[in-house]
């Protein structure tokens, strides 16, 4: 009985010892790193950034909401000589009295409206004081795979209200053209300015739903 008994803890020990050696192997000791390192980066890096993410989000929302508590005004008091907009002015419902001009336009490709692949009509708008600001007009889902018929712009005196908006970064993406449109990649108004050759102002606006556009 002694004899086994002394048999089996030596069985014990050495399973014991087995078992440090397999959980030692660098397969179990890189697994146990890469865990902690990644519970590292989520606490500290994901979290902060998504509850960043949240919070821009909620402040886009409140500015939205506080942009229909108050009326329009000409763009002319919302853009500056430059055409630029404050940050707390994204999102103001500004009203725009001239005329588009077409023959400026470019479209924006590649940008989802819920999920589904779009293109986005952006045509410049002359003020009657002599500015002009790139307007989003609305999207179109692609046709059979590529450029669908794009309503045209109503031609004369027109007055639009729409939303001042920031202009956003150069896309990485060169501007391109096909199927006879000049296209970009975002809404980035230096760039639509130098493929189109139009001064446009810093900033853009987005038109509102049931506006001529």
């Amino acid at each position: 009985m002694a004899v086994s008994s002394t048999h089996e803890r030596r069985y014990e020990r050495a399973a014991q010892k087995k078992g440090w050696r397999t959980f030692l192997r660098p397969g179990w000791v890189f697994g146990v790193l890469a865990i902690i390192a990644f519970s590292y980066f989520s606490f500290t890096f994901l979290a902060p950034w998504q509850l960043s993410r949240d919070g821009a989000i909620v402040e886009r929302n409140d500015q939205i909401e506080a942009a229909f508590e108050v009326e329009p005004v000409p763009a002319e008091e919302v853009f500056d000589a430059q055409g630029s907009i404050e940050p707390e002015e994204e999102w103001a419902r500004v009203i725009l009295e001239g005329h588009y001009l077409p023959e400026d336009e470019v479209l924006m490709r590649n940008r989802p409206v819920d999920s589904s692949p779009a293109f986005h009509a952006l045509t410049p708008f002359q003020l009657n004081s002599g500015e002009v600001i790139l307007v989003n007009r609305g999207f179109q889902t692609p046709f059979e795979g590529g450029v669908p018929p794009m309503d045209t712009p109503p031609t004369g005196e027109q007055s639009i209200l729409g939303h001042a908006r920031f202009a956003e970064q150069t896309p990485m993406s060169p501007p391109i053209e096909d199927q006879g449109y000049r296209q970009v990649y975002g809404i980035n108004t230096e760039q639509s300015a130098e493929v189109t050759g139009t001064d446009l102002a810093q900033d853009y606006v987005q038109l509102a739903e049931g506006q001529a556009g």
